[in-house]
């Protein structure tokens, strides 16, 4: 440096004579304030240099091949992210739902604000206490609401022993091989039920690779769409129908121990309006007699309907078949939310694919141990942490505080990832809802009237909205799951307990306080 070091006098100063690069002196020492002169202004100001003590030539960093370098590479990073932006699929939205592949990594939550100091509180209560007791006196269905679970057709642990059929008639003849599409509905069966029962549930398959020919015409049985839980006239009819596809198959199956039965027809059936199917029926067999369960979708199942579309129904077929199974494992499904797209109990072909917490617990499913229990009478205030049910992160799995010997609130933790990838990415957050196991499922209004959640309509389960929500009465029970979603700062309260989402990230933390 020009500059002698015992000077006072503050300023700009050249490394050299012929140095366009200038160094800050303060009077006292050297700063690590540098700047480039050219053609006497300064062009660049406050330049931070690595090392203070030492002058640097700035303008050999400046060289020809240099810039020439940097720009090259500069432009290499630029098409690098052009390339990968456009390879970005498009978001998931209803229509794009078959193309989900299950289940998937955890998506982004909370990435900015830190973890707070949050000390978990351990369950109040041993989880047998939260197992709310199933009291309904009138029942409009066999299938629980509450514990114990009563041992249905299909296990819910063990091995369920299941054939699938693709069937096709005379008027209604199938077209290629249906192997690969069963092969695939199948595996996906298989997937879920790993991921939700922990292993506690697997199923054996039986399956043809051609389609098995009824020789009667589809149409011979008309079947139409009935009131959910309400009379069946059709049974005998379908019962026919069923007996009819069993005695095609001729030997080609060994129906020994078979639970149930599956049915694919081709895209062109007649007769069945929406679905064939039916539980706890004696057919004849090969084997002997047998009690079994059966279903296969109708002409419904083959047509757009809205944004439904007819792909994304045959995409899914296993989810439907996985719902209708479940009821005859003892499940009563449809609540809490019936309709609304928060799980395959409530909606088969909709954006989130789980089973609620409350039935995973009922099935047996959920592990004692992964469950935050407490009776209300214990609790003043607690920190529960909960894993979303979606992903594999360990920790909680839902919470249930008892409020009444029938009554609980249930909270578990959700993300728009895996099973639910379906959802709008800001889908993140926890659902709370309240059970009662002395009612029942009122289906009369599903298809034109109940929004899901409405009490006027009595189900075992709704859910409760956070503070500040409220339901889009303008809206059918397909869109109504955006309200129900507590996010980070959102409150829930009822029965005098407030459950507050105080931070969500790969957990979300909650806090609950009685009044």
């Amino acid at each position: 440096m020009s500059k002698e070091l015992n000077s006072t006098e503050k300023g700009w100063y050249r490394n050299s004579l012929d140095s366009e690069v200038e160094r800050y002196w303060n009077g006292k020492t050297w700063t690590r304030k540098v700047r480039i002169v050219l053609n006497s202004k300064a062009q660049v100001k406050d330049f931070l240099e690595t090392d203070p003590k030492q002058a640097f030539d700035w303008k050999a960093l400046f060289t020809r091949e240099r810039i020439a370098f940097l720009a090259t590479t500069l432009g290499l990073v630029v098409v690098g992210l052009f390339i990968w932006q456009s390879s970005i699929p498009p978001a998931i939205n209803d229509q794009s739902m078959s193309h989900r592949t299950f289940p998937a990594t955890p998506s982004p939550t909370n990435t900015k604000k830190p973890k707070p100091k949050f000390v978990e509180t351990s369950s109040l209560s041993e989880t047998s206490v939260c197992k709310i007791e199933d009291q309904r006196i009138t029942r409009t269905q066999p299938n629980n609401v509450g514990f114990p679970l009563t041992p249905d057709i299909i296990p819910a642990v063990g091995t369920a022993d299941i054939i699938v059929i693709a069937v096709d008639f005379t008027d209604a003849p199938g077209e290629g091989s249906p192997a690969k599409f069963l092969n695939t509905q199948m595996d996906k069966i298989q997937e879920w039920t790993s991921f939700f029962s922990e292993g506690k549930l697997t199923f054996n398959f039986q399956t043809s690779p051609d389609w098995i020919h009824v020789p009667v015409a589809s149409g011979a049985f008309n079947i139409d769409p009935e009131v959910a839980n309400g009379p069946n006239a059709f049974r005998a009819i379908q019962q026919e129908m069923a007996q009819e596809i069993i005695n095609a198959t001729g030997n080609q199956f060994d129906w020994s121990n078979v639970d149930g039965v599956l049915f694919q027809f081709p895209a062109s059936i007649q007769g069945v309006a929406k679905d064939l199917g039916d539980r706890g029926v004696g057919f004849s067999t090969p084997q002997g007699s047998k009690n079994l369960f059966f279903w296969g979708g109708g002409q419904y199942h083959h047509i757009d309907s809205g944004s439904l579309t007819k792909q994304t129904k045959q995409d899914l077929t296993w989810a439907f078949w996985i719902h209708e199974m479940l009821h005859s494992q003892g499940l009563a499904l449809h609540s809490p939310g019936n309709g609304i797209q928060t799980s395959l109990a409530n909606n088969q072909y909709g954006q989130s694919l789980v089973l609620d917490a409350w039935e995973t617990l009922l099935l047996g499913w959920m592990p004692d141990e992964k469950v935050f229990c407490a009776s209300s009478d214990q609790l003043g205030e607690a920190n529960l942490i909960l894993s979303p049910i979606e992903t594999k992160v360990p920790g909680n799995r839902m919470g249930v505080i008892k409020i009444s010997e029938s009554e609980a609130l249930v909270i578990e933790s959700r993300r728009a990832t895996g099973y639910s990838s379906g959802w709008q990415r800001d889908m993140n957050g926890i659902l709370v809802y309240r059970i009662n196991t002395t009612l029942d499922n009122d289906r009369s209004q599903e298809c034109c009237g109940d929004l899901g959640n409405d009490p006027a309509f009595t189900k075992w389960g709704y859910f409760l909205l956070p503070e500040g929500h409220t339901p889009d009465t303008s809206q059918g029970p397909m869109n109504q799951h955006t309200k129900l979603m507590a996010k980070e700062g959102d409150k829930v309260i009822s029965d005098g307990i407030i459950i507050e989402l105080i931070y969500s990230g790969d957990q979300d933390f909650v806090k609950i306080t009685k009044k």
